[in-house]
């Protein structure tokens, strides 16, 4: 009689468990044990990416509730992290601003500021799924093309308007809202870097040099505090457009459930 005194490398185990486990022994009666050898699992750190679960049986109407639930999803969660890169911005304008950190703060401001570009630009896809789930239209049209919203979405808007008008005004506003954003993100895919400088009378300066130039300490503390009111308020106008995008996202997806009863 075999008697098995292994534990198998199955679905069930937990992760620390599948990392560690290397073999399995069997036990044949009670002085045999036969060791065998297992391939560790592959481990890495890498990106994923997660579309609407469809079951065989599904019925058109459980997949576009499916869909709308996974599009909603998507958007709730690329609005989330337009929160997080906010978060960043507002801690760099914690900071005392002085002599020696202004570079980095610049710095800071234009890594964190093109990414909340570029998440801008993800809501604007989301809400291009969104639309074409609602439209039934493809979204390969509806987006990434020139002239894509006056050409493609303006008309599904129009049309949706028809039967969902509360939601038709929301999606619009949510596009108001990012439009800028997006044509600045789009350029700096398309046409050319995007160079964050500190402006005067249009001419670009660099923070740090114009300070080093300023030798009279009262020229120089009013310049720093200059530099300071405009640092603020480049955050302050990402964090006011992030809270109403929250807001609007948080009101279209409310809509949007109600109309489809999707919580019922």
């Amino acid at each position: 009689m075999v008697e098995k005194t292994a534990l198998f490398y199955c679905d069930y185990l937990t992760f620390s468990e599948k990392l560690i486990y290397k073999q399995q022994e069997l036990r044949f009666g009670d002085n045999m044990i036969k060791k065998i050898k297992t391939q560790p699992p592959l481990v890495c750190m890498s990106y994923m990416s997660y579309g609407p679960w469809f079951e065989a049986t599904d019925d058109e109407v459980t997949r576009r509730r499916k869909m709308l639930e996974h599009a909603l999803e998507e958007l709730g969660s690329t609005t989330v992290r337009l929160r997080h890169v906010t978060d960043r911005l507002i801690r760099i304008g914690e900071d005392d601003l002085t002599e020696e950190n202004v570079s980095w703060c610049v710095e800071e401001l234009e890594y964190h500021g093109e990414y909340f570009l570029t998440t801008a630009y993800e809501i604007q896809d989301r809400l291009a799924g969104l639309l074409a789930i609602l439209t039934e239209s493809p979204k390969d049209i509806l987006i990434g093309k020139r002239r894509a919203f006056t050409d493609a979405r303006i008309p599904r808007y129009v049309e949706l308007k028809k039967t969902m008008p509360r939601a038709a005004e929301q999606f619009l506003a949510l596009e108001s809202r990012i439009c800028s954003f997006v044509k600045l993100r789009n350029k700096k895919t398309h046409e050319g870097s995007l160079h964050f400088e500190f402006l005067v009378d249009g001419q670009p300066y660099d923070p740090e040099e114009i300070l080093r130039s300023v030798k009279e300490e009262a020229q120089y503390g009013a310049l720093l505090q200059t530099i300071r009111v405009e640092v603020h308020r480049f955050i302050e106008t990402h964090k006011t457009d992030c809270e109403a995008i929250e807001k609007s996202v948080e009101q279209l997806e409310e809509t949007i459930r109600e109309r489809e009863k999707l919580d019922e």
